[in-house]
C-alpha cells in the first residue's frame, strides 16, 4: 500500500507510536519499497534528528527483514550511506550506524553510483565529534 507520494504505509509510519505492532504484523511490510527502491530503513536512516527510538526502529526493521540493510537504492545507497548524509551526527546517529554496521560489517567498503562509500559521507560531516572519530576509524580499519 502507498501514501499519495509514493511512500510505503511503514515510511510513512516512522517514528510512529506503535511501530513494533506494525513490524511485527507483517515483514513484507518492512520489505515494501517506495518510488526511489528506498526500504523503511533506508527512509528510518534519513531522520534529521534520530534518537534513541530511531536506533529501536532500526532493531525492529533489521530483525523482521534482515536483508534489508544489503538493499541498494536507485542511486545505490544503502541505508548507511543515509544515516552518514546526515549534516549533525550525534550520540544515536552513531548507534544507529554501528547497528547498520553489526548487520553488515561489509557496507563500509561499498560505494553508491557516484563511487562515494560510508568514509566519504562521514568525512562530509559538518559535525565532528569522539563519536564520529571513532567511527573513521574504524572505517579505516574495515578497509
Amino acid at each position: 500500500m502507498r501514501a499519495l507520494d509514493g511512500a510505503s504505509c511503514v515510511s510513512v509510519a516512522v517514528g510512529a507510536d506503535g511501530i513494533d505492532v506494525v513490524v511485527e504484523a507483517s515483514a513484507r511490510l518492512v520489505d515494501a519499497e517506495d518510488d526511489h527502491s528506498c526500504k523503511p530503513l533506508h527512509v528510518l536512516c534519513m531522520s534529521p534528528h534520530p534518537n534513541d527510538s530511531t536506533v529501536n526502529i532500526a532493531d525492529m526493521f533489521l530483525h523482521a527483514s534482515p536483508d534489508a540493510v544489503h538493499h541498494k537504492d536507485n542511486g545505490g545507497m544503502l541505508a548507511v550511506h543515509y544515516a552518514f548524509k546526515n549534516e549533525t551526527l550525534t550520540e544515536s546517529s552513531c548507534a544507529l550506524v554501528r547497528k547498520l554496521f553489526e548487520a553488515h560489517p561489509k557496507s563500509s567498503s561499498i560505494a553508491d553510483q557516484g563511487g562515494k562509500t560510508a568514509l566519504h559521507f562521514l568525512c562530509a560531516s559538518k559535525k565532528m565529534n569522539k563519536c564520529t572519530i571513532d567511527l573513521a576509524r574504524q572505517l579505516q580499519i574495515g578497509r
